[in-house]
């Protein structure tokens, strides 16, 4: 088997190419840093495990949960309040609807939750603080 010898242009092509790559790995992760300190998180994705906590004890650990808020349905808010539920109650799957036996209700202003959950057919199972509220399908 025949040995094969690239010319030197060829391995300064390569080191030249493997140090671009590099330096252009650098530079992106220096950026990213910065731009991550600017603006660390702009929807509060990262509070939501904490603020969630008290409900994810009183949940069902697996299951489709419900879900129950006060902004209207299409807003950028809401989207994003549920997406942070979501992340925060993970493997449960949050499904806009109150029609669940287990309703999880993220609010954003503090209100009679005994009273919407009677309207939704709910009682409240636990009231979690910060706008967090579980609610359970009313028994008769």
């Amino acid at each position: 088997m025949e040995q094969v010898r690239y010319p030197l242009k060829t391995w300064f092509g390569v080191a030249v190419s493997v140090l671009l790559s590099l330096w252009a790995l650098l530079d992106y992760y220096g950026a990213a840093a910065l731009q991550s300190r600017a603006a660390p998180d702009p929807f509060g994705i990262s509070m939501q495990g904490e603020r969630f906590d008290a409900a994810r004890q009183v949940l069902p650990a697996r299951g489709i949960i419900g879900y129950l808020t006060d902004l209207k349905p299409g807003d950028d808010r809401a989207e994003a309040m549920l997406y942070g539920a979501q992340f925060a109650v993970a493997p449960r799957l949050l499904v806009s609807r109150p029609d669940q036996q287990w309703v999880l209700g993220n609010f954003t202003t503090p209100q009679d939750y005994s009273a919407l959950g009677r309207i939704n057919g709910l009682s409240v199972l636990k009231d979690c603080g910060n706008g967090v509220v579980v609610f359970r399908k009313a028994t008769l």
